[in-house]
């Protein structure tokens, strides 16, 4: 594709020529003007051009753009050529982009300059510093997927092979870029590495090679003197003034200061000889010897200098100059940011442009009343405004990345005294300076130079034609009492007066400015410069997030499921979202919790018991991730016990006990487990029996018999998960009123009656085991104690009680057992137990004082026959533990249940008590009657067993008696006697207390 020329006019006395880059198409330009004429217009032909004469505006001029953004890729269609002096950070416009193999890889030309350049050491992706093997290939974080190539500019170079092998013909070996230095880049796509999209590429450039003249050498150079010069006479990018308009003596006295070697101080040797902070790439010593790998710092003889290492950190040129040249700024604004890395004065006089650095010239010449054709005009201070007593302002910091940044204000303690104590700030920024030593050495000048206050306009004859602007001369001048006073000429210019006779006079008119040599004194005073302590975040390092895992049981549906959990935090400011990820351990693929802000992730219904890994990563504001924090959690859910009931409450109230406690609030809870025991003290739960196996959720009360004891209260939960701790309370009752013993039937110690899948090991009752032979496996790989038989304890048995009891009749009697037993485990040993470890109840230590798979549960049958003759019908066998049962015959039977193979209830005492409550009849007004054989009264219903009859008459008169006669359950008679023995007609009221109720 052949190059499209577009021209560019010449702005008079303040433009350059100006290159283009159009993105995808190099376009070139080289419009060469002679920059002579106009610019000695614009200096009026004696006046100085100065970066540091007056009160300094202080911004980047010339680098505003090109310095404070540098670094960066710009995508733009048009965009400005650039000059690059010294050694700079560099990225540029993108002049071609595009993607290959379905996107997999992006390829980009970054311009860097519009001229051959010397080398580029350093590639930077996002300002993260990689280093390429011979490839081109990226190393370190970036590794395989980035692939970096650079072109040095020169008129004759080829096409990038590997970028026309790759690009599917979209860059050919047409595309050479002659005289443009690039980057070419091959960036791998890859979401995790490039966050943030397309990444910034930058290189470290070493830029243009100058001509010096002192040595008839072009090399690499960052002496500001030599780079002043190159950019005049630039034919392409620069003024392209004439070699005769160079005044090359002053541009070699400026060079030679530039060079001179400056002592540090010693606190900025340290940080000089930090290899992290100082490169000595942008301070090069000599112009030749440079290879492609490294610089010779060896001084030149020729200039009187002994051999020193720069590197070293003790010595640093007095001056320097490291930048670009934006095309697009004026030449004045260009050449004031380069002499404010020298301090210096240009000047355009007699046809030569000269230049000075900032240095003391001892004057040679003395200008008395002698070579003055008229009156001196003298100003002694400047007005407040145009003072300052400090000096602040930016530079572009080599050891931070190559970034504008603050350098240490200079400050004179003596004039903010003069001030009156108030501290005036000038602003002077340093757009091609990199050391913070020597940003505050030229701010020192600017600082001291402003308080020389001091000005002559010193109206001269011809004698003063021999001077240029940046001269220095002595004045002698007794009338104002200058004996050799040094002045610097700041301004030089012809005048034409008229002498006595009218005849035309002509002149120099001189503007002489006070200086001294301790303006430019240096003796190592610089400020130590050291980084603040702010710390700014990273924003290509994000840290991984804190990340917590747990779960909790939630209601859905209304049914309780598991929920896992992620909170997550970060402490960086700049992260803005996080992205959150579970999966089972045992699983290959992630599932989504969530991608937000700060706060908690969820998965619903997550398997109880089984282990999830969950991974959580932050996400800066660039879309910038982090590496992922990963936890792994069990989820306990609906597997955790319930928590423990509190609040157990025993409220005895005639044979009743009434229980409550505060409800338990976990959310698959099922119901509530009462057990008993007769113990007072002691009791476990383990050892107590079961009067209630189950009271519902919601319910937090329930009545049950008042029995003398321990009650005993346990949460359970939808799985059957008991909570860790029984709640207990115990009891003291006396024997309950009104209760008449009946009879009771006593099994301990001998147990007598028939057993079912229960033994007898003397004074106790035990489940049975398997049959010996029916045992599988080796004899010796039985667990647990021979008579334990080897883990086989059957699940339940029973035990019938040796005999019935016989009420002698249907009555309602009330019933109590009374059962102590205790749990016997055949395991004692943790190796010992079969099963999962999970499955065990209680502690790991084997603390088995909650465990609750043993019980013994009594039962009843009834009958209404006589159980002493023929066959009578009984009931059922139904759970009881204290109850009012109608019935003549009561048959008793002992349910031993286990749910552990190794353990098994052991009963030691067994026993039943039938009682009948104490009953009152009562009957009034009854007539006796005069019948001899009495009055038969009858109670319905009949009595078991009567205590005493009250009888109350309301009619006898003196001498009464009566006489009860067939006293009994069922009734008796009555008959009323007078004084004379008879029987007599009198009404009564009867009483009578007994226990029993016959039934119907």
């Amino acid at each position: 594709m052949p190059p499209v020329v577009v021209g560019a006019a010449v702005g008079a006395a303040a433009s350059t020529a100006i290159g283009y880059y159009v993105t995808g198409t190099v376009i070139a330009s080289t419009i060469v003007s002679s920059f002579a004429t106009s610019f000695a217009v614009s200096l009026a032909g004696s006046v100085a051009l100065s970066a540091l004469s007056g009160k300094p505006s202080g911004s980047f001029g010339a680098q505003s753009s090109a310095s404070l953004n540098r670094d960066q890729m710009i995508k733009q269609a048009i965009t400005n050529r650039r000059v690059i002096y010294g050694t700079a950070k560099v990225a540029g416009p993108l002049v071609f982009m595009e993607t290959t193999d379905n996107n997999k890889y992006l390829h980009m030309v970054i311009a860097l300059a519009s001229h051959q350049i010397t080398n580029v050491s350093k590639f930077y992706i996002d300002d993260v510093e990689v280093e390429t093997d011979i490839y081109g290939f990226v190393g370190g974080d970036f590794k395989n997927k980035a692939r970096i190539f650079w072109a040095n500019g020169s008129d004759d170079q080829v096409a990038n092979g590997n970028l026309v092998s790759e690009s599917g013909g979209l860059w050919t070996n047409d595309h050479r870029l002659q005289g443009i230095a690039y980057l070419y880049a091959r960036l791998e796509f890859d979401q995790d590495i490039f966050p943030n999209g397309i990444p910034n590429i930058s290189a470290l450039v070493h830029g243009k090679r100058v001509y010096d003249p002192r040595d008839a050498t072009t090399e690499l150079s960052t002496n500001p003197a030599l780079c002043i010069r190159d950019y005049l006479l630039d034919t392409d990018y620069g003024l392209g003034v004439s070699a005769s308009e160079i005044n090359e003596t002053s541009f070699t006295n400026a060079a030679n200061i530039c060079d001179e070697l400056v002592n540090l101080s010693s606190d900025e040797k340290v940080i000089r000889e930090n290899p992290d902070q100082y490169d000595t790439y942008f301070n090069v010593l000599t112009r030749d010897g440079f290879t492609a790998d490294a610089y010779n710092y060896t001084a030149v003889a020729s200039q009187g200098m002994s051999t020193v290492n720069i590197a070293s950190g003790l010595y640093e040129h007095r001056y320097i100059m490291n930048g670009i040249i934006d095309t697009n700024e004026t030449p004045k604004s260009i050449l004031e940011n380069m002499l404010s890395s020298l301090g210096g004065t240009f000047t355009y006089t007699a046809g030569e442009f000269s230049l000075k650095a900032a240095s003391y010239i001892t004057p040679s010449d003395t200008l008395t009343q002698d070579n003055l054709r008229a009156g001196v005009s003298v100003k002694s201070k400047e007005s407040r405004r145009d003072q300052f007593n400090s000096i602040k302002g930016v530079f572009v910091y080599q050891a931070e990345g190559v970034k504008p940044t603050d350098y240490p204000s200079i400050t004179s303690s003596t004039f903010v005294s003069e001030d009156n104590n108030e501290k005036v700030f000038a602003n002077i920024d340093f757009a091609y300076t990199v050391t913070p030593s020597i940003a505050q050495r030229l701010a020192k000048i600017a600082l001291y130079a402003n308080r020389q206050q001091l000005s002559l306009v010193f109206p001269c004859n011809l004698s003063a034609f021999k001077y240029q602007v940046g001269d220095t001369v002595m004045i002698n001048l007794d009338r104002y009492g200058f004996s050799s006073k040094v002045f610097e000429v700041a301004k030089w210019s012809l005048a034409l007066d008229q002498d006595d006779n009218g005849q035309p006079v002509m002149g120099v008119d001189l503007l002489l400015k006070e200086t001294s040599a301790s303006v430019y004194d240096w003796n190592a005073e610089e400020t130590t410069f050291a980084l603040d302590n702010t710390t700014l975040f990273d924003a290509k390092t994000v840290a991984s997030p804190g990340l917590t895992v747990s779960d909790e049981l939630r209601i859905v549906n209304e049914e309780a499921v598991s929920v896992l959990l992620a909170e997550v935090t970060s402490s960086n400011n700049a992260v803005s979202q996080f992205e959150v990820q579970a999966k089972k351990a045992t699983d290959t693929n992630y599932v989504t919790m969530g991608k937000g802000g700060t706060g908690r992730y969820e998965l619903l219904a997550v398997e109880d018991g089984v282990v999830y890994d969950v991974r959580a990563r932050a996400i800066n504001a660039l879309n910038v991730r982090s590496a992922f924090n990963t936890q792994s959690h069990q989820v306990v859910g609906k597997t955790e016990p319930p928590a423990d009931v509190t609040n157990f409450q025993v409220n005895i109230i005639g044979t009743e006990a009434h229980l409550s406690w505060t409800p338990v609030a976990d959310l698959d809870l099922s119901h509530y487990i009462i057990r008993h025991s007769p113990l007072t003290s002691g009791a476990i739960f383990t050892n107590a029996t079961t009067l209630i196996d189950k009271v519902s959720r919601p319910a937090n009360t329930v009545t049950v018999p008042a029995l003398t004891g321990t009650y005993f209260v346990r949460s359970v939960d939808k799985i059957g998960l008991a909570s860790a701790n029984a709640t207990s309370n115990v009891t003291l009752i006396d024997d309950i009123k009104a209760l008449n013993l009946v009879a009771t039937s006593t099994q301990h110690p001998s147990f007598t009656g028939a057993k079912s899948n229960v033994v007898d090991i003397g004074s106790a009752l035990i489940l049975d085991t398997a049959l010996f032979d029916s045992i599988s496996g080796d004899f010796d790989d039985a667990i647990g104690k021979f008579d334990g038989g080897g883990g086989t304890v059957v699940s339940s048995g029973t035990y019938d009680f040796d005999t019935y009891i016989d009420t002698g009749g249907v009555y309602t009697s009330r019933i109590t057992a009374t059962v102590l037993s205790e749990r016997l485990d055949y395991v004692n040993v943790f190796e010992d137990a079969t099963g999962l470890f999970d499955d065990r109840e209680g502690f790991f230590d084997g603390d088995n004082v909650t465990f609750g798979d043993v019980n013994v549960e009594l039962q009843i049958a009834r009958t209404r026959d006589d159980p002493t003759t023929g066959s009578p019908t009984y009931t059922a066998f139904q759970k009881f533990n204290v109850g009012d049962y109608i019935g003549r015959g009561f048959k008793f039977r002992a349910v031993l249940l286990s749910d552990d193979p190794e353990a098994t209830p052991k009963v030691t005492q067994l026993s039943v008590t039938v009682d009948m409550p104490e009953r009152v009849y009562s009957e009034k007004d009854i007539a006796s009657g005069t019948d001899t054989n009495g009055k038969d009264v009858t109670f319905t219903p009949a009595f078991k067993e009567i205590e005493g009859i009250g009888i109350s008459a309301s009619n006898l008169t003196s001498g009464d008696y009566y006489v009860i006669t067939n006293k009994s359950a069922t009734g008796f008679t009555i008959e009323f006697f007078n004084s004379s023995n008879a029987t007599v007609d009198r009404t009564f009221d009867y009483v009578v207390r007994g226990y029993g109720e016959l039934a119907a």
